[in-house]
């Protein structure tokens, strides 16, 4: 007596490369996570075991980034590390510190900025008069308050830069749900000092 194997159903094989993609699919995601997991652990180890007053390490050795401030918001329990830079790269690791602006919990304008999805996903839940405390490299700190935040369309609008005043003012992607990171319009949080407020010279930064 002959037996014969029937043979696989279209339905069977699209099935199979359907399971096949959600695994390698699902595994991707996995590993991604973990990778930015490690990263953060690798930056905090960096910026605690730093010399007193010099800029964080490198936080693995073929890194172009380095932590140059700690960010902290009590309210929503949130403790990141600012880079050194704001560029594509930089931004996967973490918020980054807009160069043209004066250095977090220093003197001046500071401005950071930070992706939608991660690092800065909790903008949408500050609060005005929300603490938040920054602590540069240099041992430096400041309180600032939320002011307001607020939508900015750069088609039509910009950002500006305002060096001789005390505050840091967090920037992100908007709308905070969106899947495409392109597009025009920003999510703005200004703050100040808990203690001061000033000034008047302004210039407009790129964002």
């Amino acid at each position: 007596m002959f037996s014969f194997t029937k043979m696989p159903t279209l339905r069977t094989w699209i099935s199979a490369c359907l399971f096949v993609a959600g695994v390698f699919m699902l595994g991707q995601s996995m590993y991604m996570t973990v990778k930015a997991q490690l990263a953060q652990v690798l930056i905090a180890h960096a910026w605690q075991s730093k010399p007193a007053h010099q800029p964080a390490a490198r936080p693995w050795p073929w890194a172009d980034i380095h932590a140059v401030a700690k960010i902290e918001v009590p309210r929503l329990g949130i403790t990141q590390y600012v880079m050194n830079a704001s560029n594509g790269e930089a931004l996967a690791f973490g918020p980054g510190h807009l160069s043209q602006t004066s250095l977090p919990a220093q003197a001046g304008h500071s401005m950071v900025a930070g992706h939608r999805d991660s690092h800065f996903e909790f903008l949408q839940y500050l609060k005005p008069q929300d603490e938040i405390i920054m602590t540069n490299y240099r041992g430096q700190q400041q309180r600032y308050l939320i002011k307001r935040a607020y939508l900015l369309d750069t088609r039509t609008e910009q950002l500006w830069h305002q060096p001789e005043q005390n505050a840091l003012t967090l920037i992100t992607c908007y709308p905070f749900n969106k899947l495409s990171s392109q597009g025009p319009l920003r999510w703005i949080v200004e703050t100040s000092l808990a203690s001061k407020v000033a000034s008047k010279v302004v210039s407009s930064v790129s964002i």
